[in-house]
């Protein structure tokens, strides 16, 4: 397990990261017994092949949330934002903010999720044969190209989108 704790006056940053030949620019997590708690952190402009922010596969788990109450601008202490894949600049690629696949469950709450970019599966969110949950949250300015999709959902998975907002995609 790998815990993330951050605090709004010091939060957890991943940024500017590159995975040219795989998923999870920001984050990649695998493997039954895997898991990630994210509190507090900012996952942007990271780049991948598939799953700009993170990648969540094979079992495991991740959660992302705001946790406390000293955040000035709430929304903003838990964030995934521009995240690019690398397939967006040529063709192809899901998951612009999140993949999450074989077997994998992923929970997203009170985060702020914009300026994400795929080129056709999942501008935000891209879920196969998983579960994927994003509750209380912003979903503001992210792309898809022009026939893409902002969350797909596909091979049996389970997608809840609750409390949650989104605007401008």
């Amino acid at each position: 397990a790998l815990n993330l704790v951050g605090s709004a006056p010091a939060p957890v940053v991943i940024h500017d990261n590159r995975a040219q030949t795989g998923a999870g620019g920001g984050i990649a997590v695998t493997g039954a017994t895997t898991s990630v708690d994210a509190q507090n952190t900012r996952i942007y402009d990271n780049f991948a092949t598939s799953a700009g922010g993170v990648d969540v596969r094979t079992g495991a788990s991740f959660t992302m949330e705001r946790v406390g109450t000293d955040c000035v601008e709430p929304l903003e202490c838990s964030t995934i934002s521009r995240n690019l894949l690398f397939a967006r600049l040529e063709a192809g690629g899901h998951g612009g903010a999140i993949s999450v696949t074989s077997g994998g469950s992923a929970a997203i709450f009170q985060t702020y999720i914009t300026g994400n970019d795929a080129d056709e599966l999942g501008g935000i969110a891209y879920v196969n044969a998983a579960s994927l949950r994003i509750e209380g949250s912003m979903l503001y300015a992210n792309d898809a190209g022009s026939f893409g999709s902002l969350i797909d959902v596909a091979g049996g998975a389970q997608f809840v989108l609750a409390f949650s907002t989104t605007a401008s995609n």
